[in-house]
């Protein structure tokens, strides 16, 4: 995951989460936290979520920011 991240010294939060999907599969779940490399984004922190298939052993990178955004209430 950290070689997938997109994002500058990304470093894991947290604990990984194991998921296992139709019995045998397993994927697990990381957050992580670096800074944008890109210039524009003046070194903004980001975080993002990986998420890394053990039987393929392919991570998959997605921009996580607004998951500690408290939802509006209804």
């Amino acid at each position: 995951c950290l070689k997938a991240s997109r994002l500058s010294q990304p470093r894991v939060l947290g604990q990984r989460v194991d998921v296992p999907v139709d019995g045998s599969a397993l994927i697990s779940a990381l957050l992580l936290e670096g800074r944008h490399p890109q210039a524009h984004m003046h070194g903004q922190r980001s975080r993002e979520l990986c998420l890394f298939e053990q039987r393929t052993r392919r991570a998959t990178v997605a921009e996580a920011d607004t998951l500690e955004t408290p939802r509006p209430k209804s």
